[in-house]
């Protein structure tokens, strides 16, 4: 062969390099026969395991592959890296998962998490595994107190209804106030000795039973005193009115002229029930006198707070002849809800001009035409 006969350079490289992958073939070969590995068996059987076999030698640098990290991960081969792989999750051990189990991130100290207690926190309610005890958010029924967070706002309520700013919340630092708001807006609180409203009470046309007799001038009124109070439509008045009393003094009562005053009658009077109410009664004290010389000072008082006292004149001519009588009005209040009432009358005598001097309010029964008499009336409720 002439020197222009040998090939190319290109070709003589193409022929280097398959002889040289037949040489590494033959090499491989030869290392399989002298020492039985790896082989197809036991490769499978590596793969099978999740481990893979390791070849060793400087002859095949380009083939070696380093052992697997050594920690609690399993690994797996892939691209010339070692990869961590999942492995079956526990079987029969101490503590076998009843419900399953769940996978935790790689590199975890607890692997496979149980799913056995996962909603032992939660309420027991229902009808859902492992024991029947939790709540469905379709339904359910709870079998003990649900006890919501402490504090909130008519905007953050602590049981909210529906949406946040409608529901209950407690309030008061020690839990003595329990807020309702709607919308956002506080509606109502109650304390343990009293509800109070925030918005108008409708009742849609139902009675409020039960309603007690008020108190303060703010109280509300029972159908008992309503009518004490006011005259049903139709009634008539002379079922609201106690009938008058005419009280006769049935013997002279002599006033000294010591000042000092004197009961002259005591006059009882039977009111209407009015419960939580006071009446206003008018008193007339018409008296006739007799022993007053000249001009005297006569006083007349009804003793019940604020004590009403009225001053006049009282005139005559001489100790025993008769004298100028009066009549006179006061009026009284009673106490509230009194159906049985008493209501003296006093008089004395008093400097005017001149000392006081003794004089005699004239008594007697129906039969004298001077007698002196008390007349009670009643004007109702006040």
């Amino acid at each position: 062969m002439s020197y222009t006969d040998a090939p190319a350079p290109d070709e003589l490289t193409a022929r280097i390099d398959r002889l040289e992958h037949e040489i590494a073939k033959l090499r491989s070969e030869r290392e399989v026969a002298l020492t039985g590995w790896p082989s197809t068996p036991t490769i499978a059987q590596g793969f099978m395991s999740g481990r893979w076999q390791r070849r060793d030698g400087a002859d095949y640098p380009s083939l070696q592959i380093p052992e697997a990290p050594s920690d609690q991960n399993y690994y797996g081969r892939y691209q010339g890296t070692w990869q961590p792989v999942v492995e079956e999750a526990p079987g029969l051990t101490a503590r076998r998962s009843v419900t399953g189990w769940a996978r935790a991130s790689a590199g975890s100290a607890i692997t496979w998490l149980s799913l056995d207690d996962i909603l032992a926190n939660y309420q027991p309610a229902g009808d859902y595994a492992p024991a029947g005890n939790y709540l469905d958010k379709a339904g359910g029924q709870m079998i003990g107190p649900l006890i919501t967070r402490d504090g909130g706002n008519a905007t953050n309520p602590g049981l909210a209804i529906g949406e946040n700013s409608t529901g209950f919340y407690r309030s008061g630092g020690t839990g003595s106030l329990l807020v309702t708001s709607v919308g956002g807006v506080v509606t109502m609180q109650t304390q343990p000795a009293v509800t109070a409203f925030f918005v108008p009470v409708n009742f849609t046309n139902k009675p409020l039973n039960a309603v007690g007799d008020p108190v303060i001038d703010t109280d509300a009124l029972n159908l008992r005193t309503g009518d004490a109070r006011y005259a049903p439509v139709g009634s008539g008045s002379e079922s609201l009115r106690a009938k008058p009393v005419v009280y006769n003094i049935a013997a002279d009562v002599v006033i000294p002229g010591s000042g000092e005053w004197t009961l002259i009658a005591t006059v009882p009077i039977t009111l209407p029930s009015r419960p939580g109410v006071a009446s206003l009664l008018m008193v007339s004290v018409n008296c006739n006198l007799k022993g007053v010389i000249n001009v005297n000072g006569i006083g007349v008082r009804i003793p019940i707070s604020p004590t009403p006292e009225q001053r006049l004149f009282g005139f005559g001519a001489n100790a025993t002849d008769p004298s100028v009588g009066f009549s006179i009005n006061f009026f009284v209040t009673s106490g509230a809800g009194a159906t049985a009432f008493s209501i003296p009358v006093q008089l004395n005598s008093f400097y005017l001009g001149a000392p006081p001097i003794a004089y005699t309010v004239v008594g007697g029964n129906a039969l004298a035409l001077d007698r002196s008499q008390v007349i009670v009336t009643d004007l109702g409720p006040v």
